[in-house]
């Protein structure tokens, strides 16, 4: 037999092979419509603003007259006397609402810390600076 076989002969072309088709088949492009369309869909119910019909305006009722509130009779005020007060010395003192705490003095001394240790300076030489 002197018919070679073509890897290309039994497959078919490249742009409908099952490989580059998987994009096509996911579920995923159906939730993107769908979110797209809700989308769309709460635009456009965001600027269609409700307008009554001609009809329902004139089936509509009339609205009834606005009355005007009765007037108030107006009245003098009188303050009324306050009451005397109960001997102050029968009362006991209010205790407080929060408890003080006295803070603890302490004798400590301040001491600076310490200076940093020097450090060993490096020799200079002749060869660290050509000029």
């Amino acid at each position: 037999m002197s018919e070679t076989l073509s890897l290309w002969s039994s497959q078919p072309p490249p742009l409908f092979r099952p490989q580059m088709m998987i994009g096509a088949a996911t579920p995923l492009w159906g939730y993107f419509t769908g979110v797209a369309l809700t989308g769309v869909a709460l635009w456009w119910m965001s600027r269609w603003l409700p307008t009554p019909s001609p009809t329902a305006v004139a089936a509509a009722p009339p609205d009834p007259p606005v009355k005007a509130p009765e007037p108030v009779e107006a009245r003098e005020i009188v303050p009324q006397a306050a009451a005397p007060d109960p001997d102050p010395a029968a009362d006991p003192a209010p205790a407080p609402a929060v408890e003080l705490i006295e803070e603890p003095v302490l004798d400590a001394e301040f001491v600076p810390a310490p200076p940093p240790p020097a450090r060993p300076k490096k020799p200079k030489s002749a060869e660290a600076k050509p000029h």
